[in-house]
């Protein structure tokens, strides 16, 4: 029988058995096709699959059962895993047993914590390659050692769902892969099926007497299958229902494991295990004032501080800092599985590729943090499909960052992402598209957001009344917000009790729900985000800038804005200046007891069409008609006052370009008089060549420096007089003579100079006069000076 322990030579049904193993094998190594990215998978993979049967075949050929090649497959595999996970340096002793260890540990930990597509590369390899091997290998052990015919497909079962647990979330590849799988696997069980009835047969063809069998031939198996332990699957009609439960099985499997119907999706261990929570790190909203002006600043505050340096994207681009998309009454945070259409919303490692489809401009953004960048988060634009850290500390940073694809936002799990650091990201730019009124809301919510802004409804319903859709609605609500709000820092004297933080109470009986809603960006677009869910439309808080012309992001260019879904699941900018107000508050607000509430609106107020400024203190007593026409002087003044400042700040504007234009000029007339003023004759003398040197380098003559003069005249010559070589020899001979030169001489000289200049001008063109009097030329440093 199969199962003797004894060197023999493997027969022809042997060889079907391991060329269906490795075939059933390879097909599930498909599995992994979605997860990886790069030849490497099918490299080690396939070549997994020909070491385990190489092992196999070798072990049973000399006489080992399935423990013994159980044993060898480990063997291999502790010895190959060494090189695979830590390089050609870890190929022998404890170094290899260590870097297998190691590389197991932390591929496994990468495959179920990682964002696919992963790298084929390096450990995370393992996991894929060293299941091909033990399968492979223990599926030909079993095939060659047993005479059960479904005993083999346990070790390719197994394998089969750990790829479907550990693989990537594809539901139809999912199905046709566990489809492909069961036939495949049917045909291996009636090949050995009909194997075993062969030799059945032959058996009792023979006509052997009863109670004697013939002596098996050295090497070769036993004419009958032992009938002792019997087969795994019943003969006859038990056995022709195998194929169909078998296909029914995988079928059930696979509907578990892609979460229903319609197939959008199935659960993997990735989903399943805890990820990486980003709802306790402070964001860039809690600490925004860091990024208002602060006088005296204040530690920790950036506004004139340089961030970040962003290359690679157009100025204008909004950089996005964090995306919070959670609301406990106390913060916005950052949270994972929040958007019910994806299931890669959550904060897992990143690989250098990111499957994250989405239209819009592609390009590649460099990012580097400056000194005063001191958060943990990772500053992105557009839907990131690539990222790289670049630099020596690429790879701890690689393991440190945790990425949301859905959100578009990541963090490094040290304190800080410290100055230096840069980054590549390859994304798509989507083109800047506001909401609409007629622009139908995605029609899933957030969990928890409606309700959590429950407590603004009196805002919310007097604000939107008479709005025909819920993104009218919004838009409706962020005007009505913008025009009666103030905006503070709580920096400015007497506004120091407008407080930071975006809380329940902050948001609501101090700020939207409060006689005079005033804060800034933090206090602004939290409260939107929350009337808009209130309203049906999922929005999120969006912190970030919009990219300067130069690409440097300082503190004062930070903002928060609001982000609203749309019904094709894309998401549409709703500004910060749609909803924020910009005028100070009122400093004549009535003084109140420390600690006590502030005056609270009274709802509803006006209606959404009426667009005079609103009332902030309603119960304030209407004026007399006798202060009326002052209220009207008032108001005439004011509007005089504000024509006059227009009018002043472009006078300014045209005094400070007539400055601009004429400096050149200017400056070049007060050399030319401290020239010709010197107080020696002989650095008269100097000072009137060095005037005809620039006059011609402000034409556009290159006179190269460290000449002296009458190399200096001859690159002159082309353009002057034939006379300017004899006046760079009488230059000379005035300044290096034993006898200094008198005032005459000297002012002879300079004659010369204003004869040559005019010479040299009167050649060109008046617009090339004029530009030469304009050319800043002359004025910069000369390396003969």
């Amino acid at each position: 029988m199969r199962g003797a322990h004894r060197q023999r030579t493997l027969l022809a049904e042997d060889w079907y058995d391991v060329g269906l193993a490795g075939l059933l094998t390879a097909t599930t190594l498909v599995g992994w096709a979605a997860t990886y990215r790069g030849a490497g998978l099918w490299f080690f993979g396939l070549g997994a699959v020909l070491v385990g049967l190489a092992v196999a075949v070798t072990v049973v050929s000399l006489g080992g059962g399935a423990e013994h090649v159980t044993l060898a497959l480990v063997l291999v595999y502790v010895v190959a895993a060494g090189p695979v996970g830590g390089g050609v340096d870890a190929l022998w002793g404890l170094d290899a047993l260590g870097a297998g260890t190691t590389g197991t540990l932390d591929g496994w930990r990468a495959l179920v914590g990682t964002h696919p597509p992963l790298d084929a590369a390096g450990a995370t390899l393992l996991p894929p390659a060293g299941l091909c091997l033990l399968a492979a290998g223990l599926s030909a052990a079993l095939a060659m050692r047993s005479d059960v015919p479904g005993r083999p497909l346990l070790p390719q079962l197994v394998q089969l769902l750990v790829v479907l647990a550990a693989a990537r979330a594809e539901t139809v590849a999912v199905v046709a892969h566990g489809i492909g799988f069961v036939v495949l696997a049917l045909v291996w069980l009636r090949v050995r099926t009909r194997q075993s009835e062969s030799a059945e047969s032959g058996s009792a063809g023979r006509g052997t007497t009863p109670g004697l069998a013939a002596a098996p031939k050295p090497g070769a198996l036993p004419p009958t299958r032992s009938r002792g332990r019997g087969p795994l699957f019943p003969a006859g009609a038990g056995r022709a229902a195998v194929g169909p439960a078998m296909v029914a099985g995988a079928v059930v499997v696979a509907l578990l494991l892609a979460g229903g119907t319609p197939l959008t999706e199935r659960r993997v261990l990735r989903g399943s295990l805890p990820a990486y929570d980003p709802a306790p790190v402070r964001t860039p909203l809690d600490d925004f004032r860091d990024y208002t002006r602060r006088r005296p600043a204040s530690e920790g505050n950036v506004f004139d501080a340089r961030l970040l340096r962003v290359r690679g994207v157009e100025p204008g681009t909004r950089v996005r800092i964090a995306v919070l998309e959670a609301y406990d009454g106390e913060r916005w945070s950052a949270a994972e599985q929040t958007d019910p259409a994806r299931i890669d919303d959550r904060y897992l490692r990143l690989a250098s590729t990111v499957d994250n489809p989405a239209a819009g401009t592609p390009a590649e953004a460099v990012v580097t943090a400056l000194g005063g960048w001191s958060v943990p988060w990772v500053p992105t634009a557009g839907a990131v499909q690539g990222f790289t850290f670049l630099g020596a500390e690429r790879e701890a940073l690689t393991e440190q960052l945790r990425f949301d694809p859905a959100a578009g936002s990541g963090l490094v799990t040290t304190p800080e992402l410290a100055p230096g650091t840069d980054y590549a990201a390859r994304v798509r730019l989507p083109e800047v598209e506001l909401p609409a009124p007629d622009d139908e809301p995605f029609p899933d919510l957030a969990p928890g957001l409606a309700e959590a802004g429950a407590f603004l409804d009196p805002a919310v319903e007097a604000w939107s009344a008479g709005a025909a859709s819920p993104m009218e609605a919004v838009l409706q609500v962020a005007r009505r917000l913008k025009r009666t709000g103030y905006y503070t820092d709580g920096a400015a004297r007497g506004e120091e009790d407008y407080a930071a933080g975006h809380s329940q109470l902050r948001l609501g009986r101090e700020f939207v729900l409060a006689a005079t809603t005033a804060g800034n960006d933090e206090q602004y677009a939290a409260a939107m985000a929350l009337m808009a869910n209130r309203l049906g439309v999922p929005a999120r808080v969006v912190v970030g800038a919009v990219l300067p012309g130069r690409g440097i992001v300082r503190g004062r260019d930070v903002e928060a804005w609001v982000e609203l879904r749309v019904a094709d699941g894309s998401w549409r900018t709703l500004p910060t200046a749609a909803f924020m107000g910009r005028r100070p508050p009122p400093s004549e607000e009535e003084e109140r007891p420390a600690g006590s509430p502030p005056p609270q609106r009274i709802f509803p107020e006006q209606t959404p069409d009426d667009t005079s400024p609103p009332r902030q203190q309603p119960e304030r007593p209407e004026p007399e008609p006798e202060d009326s026409a002052d209220s009207e002087l008032a108001d005439s003044a004011e509007e005089g006052s504000g024509v006059l400042g227009t009018v002043l700040r472009w006078l300014l504007v045209v005094v400070l370009l007539v400055a601009l234009v004429g400096l050149v000029p200017a400056l070049k007339w007060w050399r030319r008089r401290r020239r010709r003023l010197a107080a020696r004759p002989s650095d008269r003398v100097s000072g009137g060549w060095e005037e005809l040197v620039d006059a011609a380098r402000d034409l556009g003559t290159a006179v190269p420096g460290g000449l002296t003069r009458p190399a200096q005249a001859q690159w002159l010559e082309p353009g002057a007089g034939a006379a300017v070589g004899t006046m760079a020899e009488r230059a000379d001979v005035l300044v290096f003579a034993p006898d200094p030169p008198d005032d005459a001489e000297a002012e002879r000289f300079w004659s010369l100079v204003e004869a040559e200049r005019t010479r040299l001008t009167a050649a060109r063109s008046p617009l090339r006069r004029l530009r030469a009097l304009l050319n800043p030329a002359s004025l910069l440093p000369r390396r003969d000076r």
